[in-house]
């Protein structure tokens, strides 16, 4: 049986519900490639749902394909979410580097500093 991919938008360089924006030509994904699972909610301190494959920069945005262990009873649950439209979008977990206030850097709606490198 073929395995089921939903294609995401994990990053993109637009202002995040938290007020800032990381620039995608800042991030250094090499430990996401490394062990690309994926987490639900962000919680890292239980079981992956799945992994992410097929990895890539598009412009300023970071997408990947969704793979779902459907053998983990969460897992396929939050798969047919996805496969019925009720989940709609996911998001890269990061851990900040250096940052900048430079004005140049600021978009409508930003009320942090801009994150110009981050893992």
């Amino acid at each position: 049986m073929a395995k089921k991919t939903f294609t995401f938008i994990l990053h993109d360089d637009t202002v995040n519900t938290k007020g800032f924006r990381m620039l995608t030509s800042g991030a250094d994904l090499s430990v996401f490639e490394n062990n690309p699972v994926m987490l639900l909610n962000h919680d890292d301190w239980d079981l992956p749902i799945g992994r992410w494959e097929n990895i890539r920069v598009e412009g300023t945005r970071i997408l990947a394909d969704a793979v779902f262990d459907e053998d983990d009873e969460r897992a396929a649950a939050v798969m047919g979410k996805v496969e019925r439209g009720f989940l709609k979008a996911a998001s890269i977990g990061a851990w900040p580097g250096k940052s900048s206030d430079d004005p140049s850097l600021m978009l409508p709606g930003q009320t942090f500093p801009t994150m110009i490198t981050w893992k």
